[in-house]
């Protein structure tokens, strides 16, 4: 087992997109990682070989050769290399406000596995800056270039490979169109003349996510840019997305974000 690693240390302020860890890893049958309610997201292309990840308790796959996946923020990770056939990959690990609002953008949110091989060169120009003598700050605002390239191709693949069930789009779309109010699992439903039951589990196989945990992300990252971007108070924010309750509302946000909407705010 061998890895080219390069560690950054974590800022002691919130910088809209930070670098973890990068590098290369060049795994044995050895090679397993387990992480726990991941404060980052990872994103690793496999060159050779083949492996299995796991995201959470329900997603399961396996990833080899011309493969790129994104491991999501706030789940649980766990990932091995074949021991037959051990991956060669290259990977990152990256957060901030840059990283989330641009994995929404381009609808990455939810595709954990993209088949891109000609995204190789992207990782190998990512890496060769990140181990570069530059400085940190210019390090970090090349590699935010690379990265928008990276998740352009994959956008694009993504979007050309695409062929979603038609009910499956029409529950998403209702729930984007609501978000200043609290749809029931009966409503949405209703939307495609489907038990509640079959509502869940065809959401979950396209997206990766029950209906509510897609619901209340969405409803988290619109208080987040109106707390950002608005003189609204948080009564007014809690009170355009559906919830009467400030004190409910305020203890989802800082469920969903870490901290108070007015600390979130400041």
């Amino acid at each position: 087992m061998k890895e080219e690693i390069q560690y950054f240390v974590s800022p002691s302020m919130a910088e809209p997109f930070t670098i973890d860890m990068c590098g290369i890893s060049y795994c044995d049958g050895s090679y397993a990682i387990e992480r726990k309610q991941s404060k980052i997201v990872v994103m690793e292309y496999v060159e050779s070989g083949t492996g299995t990840i796991q995201i959470g308790e329900q997603i399961k796959f396996t990833a080899s050769a011309g493969d790129v996946y994104i491991l999501p923020k706030g789940e649980d990770h766990y990932y091995y290399s074949d021991a037959k056939a051990p991956w060669k990959k290259h990977f990152f690990n990256v957060r901030g406000e840059v990283v989330d609002s641009m994995l929404y953008a381009y609808q990455l949110y939810g595709k954990h596995l993209i088949h891109c091989p000609q995204i190789l060169s992207l990782f190998l120009q990512f890496n060769q800056i990140a181990f570069s003598k530059t400085s940190r700050e210019e390090i970090f605002g090349q590699c935010a270039v690379v990265f928008h390239q990276i998740l352009t191709e994959l956008y694009k693949v993504s979007k050309h490979t695409e062929n979603l069930p038609e009910d499956a789009l029409k529950l998403k779309a209702y729930l984007d169109e609501n978000l200043s109010r609290l749809v029931s699992l009966r409503e949405l439903a209703q939307q495609i003349n489907r038990s509640p039951d079959y509502t869940i589990k065809l959401f979950k196989k396209v997206y990766h996510q029950t209906p509510y945990t897609y619901f209340l992300h969405q409803k988290m990252e619109a208080a987040k840019n109106m707390l950002l971007n608005t003189s609204f108070s948080v009564q007014e924010i809690s009170n355009r997305l559906g919830y009467e309750d400030q004190h409910y509302f305020s203890n989802l946000f800082k469920q969903y974000c870490g901290c108070a909407p007015k600390y979130y705010k400041k």
